[in-house]
């Protein structure tokens, strides 16, 4: 077999509230990137500055090297880091059936005639986002 090491940070990127939007089947599409080191090391610096609560055990504030020059102006501070990532996208399929109880669906109507519905609820592709073209992923 092989023997791999691998240095993982978990971190919280992004958090939502369940909302009517979850309230049907849907597809996720997740995408994780490979972070260099020397990036971590800078974007976590950053973080440590942005987040200085002034209490007398932390690190004293300071410059933060980045890896950009202003080429015209060497001296002229830069914010930023250049880095290039790998990274993988899955899709995740969320069963409605799965979730927590009192979600209700957005598209509900009020009466037994089409009519009482949003308009886009009888037709998505009035939604300015929405597509006719079916992703490759598609299982019809």
């Amino acid at each position: 077999g092989y023997d791999f090491k691998v240095d993982q940070v978990e971190l919280l990127v992004y958090e939502t509230t369940l909302n009517s939007g979850f309230s049907g089947d849907s597809y996720m599409h997740l995408i994780q990137e490979s972070l260099p080191v020397n990036a971590y090391t800078y974007f976590s610096s950053i973080q440590k500055v942005i987040s200085r609560t002034g209490n007398m055990f932390e690190d004293p504030p300071g410059k933060v090297r980045s890896n950009i020059h202003n080429m015209s102006d060497p001296e002229e501070d830069v914010f930023g880091f250049f880095y290039a990532a790998d990274s993988d996208t899955i899709r995740v399929f969320v069963d409605a059936s799965t979730l927590p109880p009192g979600i209700t669906p957005y598209c509900v109507g009020s009466g037994q005639f089409g009519n009482s519905y949003i308009s886009y609820c009888q037709d998505c592709r009035i939604d300015p986002a929405s597509t006719s073209v079916k992703p490759y992923y598609w299982i019809p």
